[in-house]
């Protein structure tokens, strides 16, 4: 059963001014990408979270703006997974790539078991929440472990 949308290779890509992101998209699935969004269930997530606390009042726009700069410097975070004609399921980029961002008490930020799993041929690959008042901050960081790994979040 194909799990992903199917599209053409030309279809949803975002434009880049750089031509090595118009070189490597669309990006075919390694092998562990795809065993990652084979075995990925809503009994067993295939994703991983970090949680960081900070001291201090977190503002929200450069908050975004550094989400939206590493997302810029991480292309697998910014991207869907799509079926494409002639090629299998593909890595394409997002053109505007918006995770989901919960502020303040949500069920995402409490319980793993109250989140759903990512699905990306729905959206990209991260997820974060927001827990702050005017001297800390709690955030959790959901990856999509076909996504990254530990290491490559945690860079």
């Amino acid at each position: 059963m194909n799990r992903f949308h199917t599209t053409s290779a030309s279809e949803e890509t975002a434009q880049s001014p750089g031509q090595s992101k118009q070189d490597l998209f669309p990006l075919p699935l390694s092998s562990f990408e795809r065993y990652m969004t084979l075995d990925d269930t809503d009994a067993y997530p295939m994703s991983f979270v970090l949680i960081i606390k900070l001291k201090g009042s977190l503002l929200r726009e450069p908050f975004y703006q550094a989400v939206q700069c590493a997302l810029e410097r991480h292309p697998l975070l910014a991207s869907r997974i799509c079926h494409v004609r002639g090629r299998g399921p593909c890595w394409v980029p997002v053109a505007t790539p918006k995770p989901q961002i919960c502020w303040g008490d949500s069920p995402f930020s409490q319980q793993p078991a109250a989140r759903k799993r990512i699905d990306l041929a729905r959206e990209i690959g991260l997820r974060i929440a927001v827990d702050s008042d005017s001297d800390r901050a709690d955030v959790l960081l959901e990856f999509h472990h076909a996504c990254t790994d530990g290491l490559g979040a945690v860079q």
